[in-house]
């Protein structure tokens, strides 16, 4: 098992959530509902923050990815970040507590949406009377 922090610094580079296991290894994930623009932000943002890292002070990240919250497929792209659906991490006993806190911010991102015609299912926001 392992535990699930949040990384921010002073320039307000941040990670969603930073996966640390036990062993000493450690990966990077952004959170964001999905569409090419969002993963290409989160990808870019994962990339700064792994060049920002000293790895003669420590590890490099395991892996980072951007986890969506809507889709089907999980892929590598050319840049080397994952781009996984958060039903993709069902199964992983690893990822339960990384699981729910996906889901609690996935949840506030679906609120920010202004037009109802974004988003399907689940993501869809509800009227408000």
């Amino acid at each position: 098992m392992g535990k699930v922090a949040h990384y921010r610094d002073v320039t307000n580079l941040e990670c969603d959530a930073v996966v640390h296991l036990r062993d000493g290894n450690y990966s990077l994930v952004e959170i964001k509902i999905g569409g090419d623009n969002l993963i290409n932000e989160g990808a870019e943002s994962l990339k700064k923050l792994r060049d920002k890292i000293d790895t003669t002070k420590m590890k490099k990240p395991s892996f980072l990815m951007v986890l969506i919250g809507i889709g089907e497929i999980t892929y590598r792209r050319a840049d080397g970040v994952y781009v996984v659906p958060i039903g993709c991490l069902k199964d992983l006993v690893i990822c339960r507590g990384l699981q729910t806190f996906v889901l609690r911010k996935l949840l506030r991102l679906s609120q920010q949406f202004e037009d109802p015609s974004v988003g399907t299912g689940i993501f869809q926001r509800e009227s408000r009377s």
